[in-house]
């Protein structure tokens, strides 16, 4: 019978540490380092930018693009952002202003 390593559960004080010019995600505490994305991806994410922001234009949700870490910590998990264990870099984010607290 063997025994079953313990797989480390890195969170985003570890992600903090990894290099700055590497594109990293963290997923249930298993980091995926990320490509680049392509020049068509980019070409359809500022489509999407710009269609999305001429709707929003005057409301109370704005869109984000990357990068930026959106960090979002399962259920029990300590809320503190440091302990999350997802950690993503969303192509784009809609955010209703209203209900953002540390903004």
């Amino acid at each position: 019978m063997t025994l079953s390593k313990e797989r480390k559960k890195y969170t985003y004080a570890d992600y903090l540490k990894f290099p700055e010019d590497e594109r990293w995600e963290i997923i249930d505490g298993t980091p995926l380092m990320q490509s680049a994305p392509t020049w068509q991806h980019q070409s359809i994410s500022r489509e999407l930018i710009l269609q999305f922001g001429e709707y929003l234009r005057n409301k109370r949700c704005q869109i984000f693009a990357a990068p930026f870490d959106l960090r979002l910590p399962e259920i029990g998990e300590k809320s503190t952002d440091k302990d999350a264990t997802n950690v993503f870099q969303p192509d784009l984010l809609v955010v209703d202003l209203d209900k953002v607290f540390d903004f």
